[in-house]
């Protein structure tokens, strides 16, 4: 890298309901640029039966361990009525993961990335972020987004990964311009991502991992609950978890085997699980009274934000929802690896 080119920073946020990336990087006036797609990744098939239209959907098709994947927004239209989440402990592992990484990694057209900061939920931080990192460096393949029939290799030369929540942290202090005043207070971050419950609290930014955890009792929880309460099969279907999703969380209409489900006297199944999500998290962290700052983020914020409100707003007066919750981890990440790029410059300069 010469002085005259700046290094290229970007991030991706590989999480079990949506898979969030940035496309560009900050400057004085604007965020970074931002995009996801679901977190699904069926078996790509061969065959197009929309004569043509398929080319122009949003879904490509990457290989990784020589099988072949549907990624992007469309990637659905792969799959067959059954698909199976990937929520397990080692996601982070699997081809899934890789070719979700992969769909993100095309988005960003680029033939290098010297930065790239990706996250981990804290159930998994410890075990995996040094086997990701190893997996996520080097050359990767992916479809080339101008030439259509031709591969683009992406060089990605350093990887960093953070615990998830962080990422957070980093999206609500640094735009604010509070990040120095909360290097000198106790911070919880609660993100409600759709496979954990993470809770992450930190002086400045610093970890206190004692008292960071996280539950499995978050988004794909309720709605897996209420799929069952509906009919124990549903959860095999992501279109119809989708409609799920969707209903618990702007209200939308869900019909189910051609009829209108009227989802409210699921409402208590719902808070059952909140509640006791936040239970387990309040155990885990003991009292909070010492805590200066309550952030809420995640892709399901609108689940748990009402409860934490209502229960620990008795007592505590800073407890702030993200305006965009699903990015908040990618923006953060990106915050971070400008950060990482600026003091690997400075520390040459010094050098």
């Amino acid at each position: 890298m010469s002085k005259a080119t700046p290094p290229i920073v970007r991030a991706i946020d590989v999480g079990y309901g949506n898979t969030k990336y940035t496309t560009s990087q900050r400057n004085i006036d604007t965020d970074a640029q931002v995009g996801l797609f679901p977190s699904l990744a069926p078996r790509a098939t061969q065959s197009d039966f929309t004569g043509g239209l398929m080319s122009k959907a949003d879904r490509i098709v990457v290989t990784v361990d020589g099988e072949s994947y549907a990624v992007g927004a469309d990637a659905l239209t792969e799959s067959k009525g059954i698909y199976k989440r990937e929520v397990a402990a080692a996601y982070s592992t699997t081809r899934i993961y890789r070719a979700l990484f992969l769909g993100a990694l095309q988005k960003m057209r680029l033939s290098a990335v010297d930065y790239m900061v990706v996250g981990l939920p804290l159930t998994t931080y410890d075990r995996y972020a040094d086997e990701l990192k190893g997996l996520l460096t080097g050359v990767h393949e992916v479809p080339n987004p101008v030439q259509h029939d031709q591969i683009l290799k992406v060089d990605v030369r350093r990887v960093k990964v953070f615990p998830q929540p962080s990422g957070a942290f980093y999206n609500y202090a640094v735009p604010r311009k509070l990040l120095e005043t909360m290097q000198y207070q106790t911070n919880l971050v609660i993100d409600a991502g759709y496979g954990t419950l993470d809770w992450f609290v930190t002086e400045g930014a610093r970890p206190l991992t004692g008292r960071c955890s996280a539950t499995p009792k978050s988004v794909w929880a309720v709605i897996s609950a209420v799929a069952e309460h509906i009919a124990p099969d549903l959860t095999l279907n992501p279109r119809t978890m989708q409609r799920i999703d969707n209903a618990l969380r702007v209200g939308a209409a869900l019909n189910i085997n051609g009829r209108e489900v009227n989802i409210a006297p699921m409402r208590p199944i719902v808070t059952q699980i909140v509640e006791d999500a936040i239970n387990e998290m309040l155990l885990s962290i003991g009292n909070i009274s010492d805590i200066d700052n309550i952030l809420i983020t995640g892709g399901g914020a609108h689940l748990f934000a009402g409860y934490v409100k209502k229960e620990l707003g008795k007592s505590h007066s800073q407890i702030h929802t993200d305006a965009d919750p699903v990015h908040s981890n990618v923006r953060g990440f990106q915050f971070a690896g400008e950060f990482w790029a600026a003091r690997d410059a400075n520390s040459r300069a010094a050098a």
